[in-house]
């Protein structure tokens, strides 16, 4: 028989057969799993549950899931490293550019180093561009005149309504935002779109005409995918397998716990008085223990040689639960277009199933830089240079970081060799800059206007002076006779 080691709170029984041991560590660990739902039914409150069958995709669905994902990207390890993954894929160090004409230029960077434009153009808010992007699915940018213009991402829960043209659904002319101040005074701005170079009012869902109300300033709407209405969230498909993993692994961790609080046991000879007298001291040393001194972890019982009793074995069914998890896993990241592996996941890890899995998230991962580059920046720059009549797509070129890392020793010998067979890319300044972007440059423009500007005069080289025309010929005379007799053998 064996008595449990219990404190003065305690109200267990004195005596335990190894049956009822067996049971009451049964009944610890169902209340431990209990415990563990019953704060992940506080926890979730609000949430989808897995197996309530698919919600329709309403607007209020939507926007649910625009606030599940914000609270996800920031507290579940698993989602933050999905939309981080994408982050350092499509956007890593930043986005460099390069323009033709001086005017574009000069107007460009005036905007682009703002101070006042470091949230959205330095590297750092790039890649906020691109987080927020991927947690909402839309970016509405606020592109406000001046010397130089102000951009601002405005909050996509604040966009109200979409006004679009009564003719054509796709074409949005007017986004209704509203909100309150930090004051609590509610506000209603109608925005014009970069679409709507008129000014003309669009119709809301009852048909009514909704005008823009803000003059010196236009909104430009991106979304992750689509091309009409609100964008969905990257996380979208994955937030009810994400909160299944969450619960999973807390209620294996529960497990984990309980099963590790048996420690110790004590075997004694004797018979019950002997059992009790060794949990007496037991108790004992627990309480002479002295102030600030931790507690010993895990939970001792005492036994005799009467019944031959042993603890249950530790084991947890880790290897089962593992390949459990992978199951959820892999449902989340595909909700995600990533492959488990770039999650530090499964047998994916293989050299060959990674390999195959290669081309597929590159492509990917080409997409959404595409994305950023064109619908985001370029659509920027169009809406500067447009009151100057200027079209960016035309005058500028945006270049992206290379999504592989590349060796850069051989892009450099590649230019050198293009350089020595076309003499005219010498002093081209896209290839000067290309150089100077491979060599780790971050803004290879500025580098090189510097390196111009403090070069040193070099003096003209003076022209060769050309030789008399009879020693010209007699030199011409002398180099055929010497091929002559090289291709004679030598016998002439």
């Amino acid at each position: 028989m064996w008595v449990p080691w219990r404190t003065k709170e305690s109200s267990a029984p004195a005596l335990y057969t190894e049956a009822d041991m067996r049971y009451a560590m049964s009944e610890m660990l169902e209340e431990a799993q209990a415990a563990a739902e019953r704060t992940l039914a506080i926890d979730s409150t609000g949430w989808s549950q897995i197996g309530q069958g698919v919600a329709p995709l309403t607007e209020e669905y939507r926007s649910l899931c625009v606030r599940q994902s914000r609270v996800l990207r920031r507290r579940d390890s698993m989602c933050k490293h999905l939309i981080k993954l994408w982050t350092d894929f499509g956007v890593g160090t930043g986005f460099t550019w390069q323009a033709k004409s001086p005017f574009v230029k000069d107007t460009l960077t005036e905007m682009w180093e703002a101070p006042i434009n470091r949230y959205v153009f330095s590297v750092q808010g790039q890649r906020a561009l691109s987080t927020s992007l991927c947690t909402d699915g839309e970016l509405f940018l606020a592109i406000f005149e001046g010397s130089p213009p102000v951009v601002r991402r405005l909050d996509s829960l604040e966009i109200s309504l979409l006004a679009l043209d009564p003719e054509d659904a796709f074409v949005e002319r007017v986004y209704v935002r509203e909100g309150f101040t930090a004051q609590h005074k509610q506000y209603r701005y109608a925005y014009r779109s970069t679409d709507n170079e008129d000014g003309l009012p669009g119709v809301d869902w009852k048909g009514d005409l909704v005008p823009p109300d803000q003059p010196g300033v236009v909104v430009h709407h991106v979304r992750l995918e689509g091309v009409s209405g609100h964008g969905d969230p990257l996380l979208m498909p994955v937030i009810e397998w994400a909160m299944a993993d969450r619960n999973f692994m807390r209620a294996r961790l529960a497990i984990i716990q309980e099963i590790g609080k048996i420690a110790r046991k004590y075997t004694v000879k004797g018979g019950p008085r002997a059992v009790q007298a060794e949990q007496a001291r037991q108790e004992a040393r627990q309480a002479t223990r002295y102030q600030g001194q931790p507690p010993e972890q895990g939970v001792a019982y005492v036994a005799n040689d009467a019944i031959d009793t042993k603890a249950l074995p530790p084991e947890t069914g880790a290897s089962n639960a593992n390949t459990d998890e992978a199951m959820i896993v892999r449902r989340a990241t595909l909700g995600a277009s990533v492959f488990p592996h770039y999650a530090g996941f499964g047998e994916a890890f293989r050299l060959a199933t990674a390999t195959a899995m290669e081309p597929p998230m590159l492509k990917n991962f080409q997409v959404y830089q595409m994305l950023m580059k064109s619908d985001v920046f370029m659509a920027i720059f169009d809406s500067v240079l447009a009151p100057f009549g200027i079209s960016a797509r035309q005058e500028v070129e945006i270049d992206p970081v290379e999504i592989w890392p590349s060796d850069v020793s051989n892009n450099i010998k590649a230019i050198t060799d293009s350089v020595a067979t076309f003499p005219q890319f010498r002093d081209a300044e896209p290839v000067l800059e290309k150089v100077l972007s491979l060599c780790g440059f971050t803004n290879p423009s500025g580098v090189l206007e510097d390196i111009r500007a403090n070069a040193p005069e070099t003096p003209p080289k003076p022209e060769p002076v050309a030789q008399p025309v009879q020693q010209q010929e007699a030199a011409d005379v002398t180099r055929l006779l010497k091929e002559l007799r090289h291709a004679c053998g030598g016998s002439l």
